[in-house]
């Protein structure tokens, strides 16, 4: 799956040939239609969720392409430009760039709770942008203004930060091999976490 944000919709690509196999979305704010899609991934039921910058919400669909639910676009919690949702177990993590924190949500799209708030201290951000929960159930945000990856408890406690300055972290994955690797987009390179 592939988030095709220019042209507001999601395309899902055979890895083997490059070949487009399946396309769906188009501009604007109804089941099924995008503004902005900047992340989506599968969860652990394959279906579909899709991060919308331009919507400030977070869609979850079918392999279909059909809405199940969207949330974060309205009620106390809304989002302010979310950059990316990962799927945790019973639980979707968002990356709320606007807000500068990170928020959860159930499946169903309920807020359960958040935590960080803007500035530059520990377990404070300035754009929170990608995430990821590694093998030993921390999550891992890059902190994009901060120049720094921060490390959190699943409940949102701080444990600990890069000591190394990444320029404008955006992306993080863990390689096959278990290292971590992170993107930045100021320095245009890939970084590797030991």
């Amino acid at each position: 799956m592939v988030a095709d944000q220019v042209n507001h919709r999601i395309q899902q690509v055979d890895v083997q040939t490059g070949t487009v196999v399946k396309t769906f979305g188009k501009l604007g704010k109804a089941k099924g239609e995008f503004s902005h899609p900047v992340n989506v991934c599968l969860d652990e039921q394959h279906r579909i969720v899709a991060t919308e910058l331009g919507n400030r919400r977070i869609q979850v669909m079918t392999q279909e392409g059909e809405t199940i639910t969207m949330f974060g676009d309205s009620g106390p919690e809304e989002l302010n430009y979310p950059t990316i949702c990962i799927p945790y177990k019973n639980m979707f993590l968002v990356s709320d760039g606007g807000n500068n924190c990170i928020k959860v949500f159930n499946q169903s799209g309920t807020f359960l709770y958040k935590f960080g708030k803007q500035g530059n201290q520990d377990g404070q951000f300035n754009w929170p942008h990608g995430m990821l929960v590694n093998n030993s159930n921390n999550l891992l945000v890059c902190d994009y203004e901060n120049d720094r990856v921060q490390q959190f408890s699943l409940d949102g406690r701080f444990t600990g930060k890069t000591i190394t300055h990444l320029p404008s972290p955006v992306g993080i994955a863990t390689a096959p091999d278990g290292r971590i690797l992170v993107t930045s987009f100021k320095a245009k390179k890939v970084f590797i976490l030991k």
